[in-house]
């Protein structure tokens, strides 16, 4: 049975990842056109949120996995 869990979160993550590699390309394409970004400013804003989450994931883990 925990097998057959521990598959699904696996499949659902890696689907999210999926989805995650083909989006982004377009967003920045989205801040740049659209929204009228620079491409340097669009790129300072995904490396700014890139670092974001880098320093946030250690803090929040712990939390995310009690029980």
């Amino acid at each position: 049975m925990l097998r057959r869990v521990q598959r699904r979160i696996q499949l659902g993550n890696a689907l999210s990842a999926f989805g995650s590699g083909f989006t982004v390309p377009f967003l920045f394409v989205y801040v740049t056109r659209v929204r009228g970004m620079s491409p340097g400013q669009a790129g300072l804003m995904f490396s700014v949120l890139a670092l974001a989450a880098l320093a946030a994931l250690p803090l929040i883990g712990p939390a995310i996995d009690r029980r």
